[in-house]
């Protein structure tokens, strides 16, 4: 009996050992819990911190590079304008050059606004004077191809002078929204000047002038593009750069686009800001396996400064043959005159 019961005794003492163990285990556990319960409340609060930092890092570096895009464009244009200038022209071409050069600087960086630009070129005798030099520049090679004789050189050449000079004198007030749907469709449209030639051009002509145009204003919004890319410091580079102007060229200047005229069909120049915007969504879907995501954004960007901007560009050429630019660029409201 004696011996059952020490037994029992040491059982017992054997239980509360292992009872005080586990509860020690257990505390100290439930230390350790706690600890780590604080750990990684600490770590929940440093990345929360982390990323508001990170949204506030990446809105401001966005911020920065409009601001980049913004300056590299202006910077562009004066390139553009110095180079310009140290030019050799005749006096009364460059004359008129310079006051246009002028009137586009003082609108350059491009605001948001209705007013119209070039008001020189307003003028008629000026707008003329400008309009034969460039239609010189700009027509040679496609008379050439059409093979023309000199009679109808002149008589095409005369109708496309008039066709372009009427367009610079209409600029400013079909920017400003104060042309008819009807004269601005005449002008700024699609096939606006195959339809004015339509009677003096056979069709296969006709549409060699269209493809000839197309291939010329692309070539010009090519050169414009290219220069902001490169004046951005942008990721959109090289071969890059080559694939995302080839797709927007053709997205650009295609018949979902209005062959890139400034209005639509029925003279809308909101229709036509409209399918322009689709015009660099279409781009972007084509492009979204071919970019990486800092590129991307980089586009969307672009796109964003460039959809809803109106470039006009016109080139000619001095007596002496070499060549002179005017561009305007226009960025107009969310809200188009027509």
């Amino acid at each position: 009996m004696k011996l059952l019961v020490i037994t029992i005794s040491i059982v017992l003492g054997g239980l509360s050992f292992a009872t005080l163990n586990v509860y020690t285990a257990n505390t100290e556990l439930r230390e350790q819990l706690q600890t780590a319960l604080s750990y990684r409340e600490q770590l929940n609060e440093q990345a929360g911190e982390y990323a508001r930092q990170r949204i506030e890092w990446n809105a401001r570096l966005a911020e920065l590079e409009t601001q980049l895009l913004s300056t590299a464009t202006q910077l562009n244009n004066l390139n553009e304008a110095l180079q310009e200038a140290r030019e050799q022209v005749s006096p009364d071409y460059e004359l008129l050059l310079e006051q246009a050069r002028q009137e586009v600087a003082q609108n350059n960086p491009p605001q948001r606004t209705r007013e119209g630009g070039m008001n020189v070129l307003s003028d008629p005798d000026a707008a003329f004077t400008v309009a034969e030099a460039s239609v010189d520049s700009n027509y040679s090679e496609f008379f050439d191809l059409i093979r023309l004789s000199p009679t109808e050189r002149e008589t095409v050449g005369s109708a496309i002078i008039d066709f372009t000079a009427n367009r610079l004198q209409l600029l400013r007030d079909m920017i400003s929204g104060d042309l008819s749907p009807e004269i601005a469709a005449t002008y700024f449209g699609p096939n606006a000047l195959m339809n004015y030639v339509s009677q003096i051009l056979s069709q296969e002509q006709l549409e060699q002038l269209q493809d000839y145009e197309i291939a010329a204003n692309q070539q010009s919004t090519r050169d414009t593009y290219a220069g902001i890319f490169a004046g951005n410091n942008s990721t959109i580079s090289g071969l890059t750069q080559e694939l995302v102007l080839d797709v927007l060229m053709e997205e650009l200047y295609s018949a979902s686009n209005n062959f890139g005229a400034i209005v639509s069909t029925n003279g809308s120049l909101t229709e036509s800001m409209g399918d322009r915007e689709l015009a660099f969504e279409r781009t972007r879907n084509r492009l979204v396996n071919d970019l990486n995501q800092a590129q991307l954004d980089q586009y969307d960007r672009f796109a964003q400064e460039q959809s809803n901007t109106i470039n006009f560009t016109l080139t000619a050429s001095s007596s002496e043959g070499e060549q002179q630019q005017v561009q305007v660029m226009r960025v107009i409201s969310d809200n188009p005159p027509n």
